[in-house]
């Protein structure tokens, strides 16, 4: 596949962290949902939540591109260039990395550090059918370091262990249209 665009809105939407930061980020998911209830007008809301980088980073996982390269391509097949901006404006994303099913039904992207060390993960989800969520299934379980990742969807206020297969799928059906 050749290109994939992401907007700079979904930029860490969803996006897979250390399971070190769950109770963090159950923590934080109420506190937004609570805010945003608080805040809730007629035709939107009145204030805008602004999360805070985790006190933890993906990089101290100290997660190798070229080994999750290697997971990744295992079931999906990667992008040659990754864009991103709004609106008209298209810019490429420096320093980030996309794999994907063609479909579109998920895409993975990768922002890496000096070094090739993984900074951030970003998911984009479209929707899934009974093959693409067996495929979905097998890359998370082949991530390098699954047992230590979490999926944070901060659009639903949902968290799945990537270890627990019962409990990402159960978070992963909830994509099939």
């Amino acid at each position: 596949m050749t290109a994939i665009y992401l907007h700079e809105d979904d930029f860490g939407q969803i996006e897979i962290l250390p399971l070190s930061l769950r109770q963090y980020c159950a923590g934080k998911m109420r506190e937004i949902d609570d805010f945003s209830e608080k805040h809730k007008t007629d035709f939107g809301w009145n204030e805008i939540y602004v999360r805070e980088e985790p006190p933890q980073s993906l990089s101290d996982l100290s997660i190798s591109l070229s080994d999750f390269k290697s997971c990744a391509e295992k079931t999906l097949t990667p992008y040659g260039k990754v864009t991103t901006g709004y609106s008209s404006h298209v810019e490429t994303c420096e320093n980030c990395f996309a794999w994907g099913i063609a479909d579109k039904s998920l895409s993975i992207f990768c922002t890496v550090l000096k070094g090739n060390v993984i900074f951030h993960i970003t998911l984009d989800f479209g929707c899934f059918d009974e093959t693409t969520l067996q495929i979905a299934l097998e890359t998370f379980g082949n991530l390098p370091k699954s047992n230590e990742l979490i999926i944070a969807d901060w659009r639903w206020s949902k968290l799945a262990k990537i270890a627990d297969e019962q409990n990402l799928r159960e978070y992963l059906t909830e994509h099939i249209c």
